[in-house]
């Protein structure tokens, strides 16, 4: 799979990918709001799922890289899993590179992929979890349409904490109507 915006291209994760999976589930800040770093073993037995081939049905990420076009330099990861079907709900979910954090990658790079969730392959729904205090993927869900849907207290452990998670949800925009000329 290929999606292209303005600036970059996401294609589908393969094992070429390796060093740009491992650092970013090994940067501190990157993986600040997402979860404990794991062990190598395990982040490597995660990338090799995620490389599997994808199909809607299954219970596996469909895992996009983040390039951008002008230099080919992977920058991110981007995604979804079906968390049910039906109704066809996925769970959205993106790491960036932190040097290319605030420059309207993810937003981008989101669009194109909420656009081909929802017209290729037909989900209904599109959910994304955020840990509280992640301020900056909060705003960009927010600006991309989603919704808060619950609060989740004390629902992720963190570095010895446990935090609030906040739900938020996107519903398929509805078909636009043509009106007779």
């Amino acid at each position: 799979m290929e999606l292209l915006t303005s600036r970059l291209r996401l294609r589908t994760l393969s094992q070429q990918d390796w060093p740009l999976f491992q650092a970013l589930n090994q940067n501190p800040e990157v993986m600040k709001f997402v979860a404990d770093i794991q062990q190598l073993n395990e982040i490597k037995a995660n990338f090799d799922l995620r490389c599997s081939p994808w199909h809607k049905n299954t219970n596996a990420w469909l895992t996009l890289v983040i390039e951008r076009q002008d230099t080919g330099e992977p920058i991110g990861l981007h995604g979804f899993k079906t968390i049910s079907d039906p109704p066809a709900i996925a769970e959205l979910g993106f790491m960036l590179c932190p040097k290319h954090q605030g420059q309207g990658y993810a937003y981008e790079a989101s669009m194109a992929v909420i656009e081909n969730a929802f017209k290729v392959h037909n989900y209904d729904t599109l959910m994304a979890t955020v840990t509280k205090g992640n301020t900056a993927s909060e705003q960009l869900l927010y600006k991309l349409g989603f919704k808060v849907h619950q609060v989740i207290e004390s629902n992720y452990m963190i570095g010895g904490n446990l935090l609030d998670d906040i739900e938020l949800v996107l519903p398929k925009p509805a078909a636009k109507k043509r009106h007779p000329a």
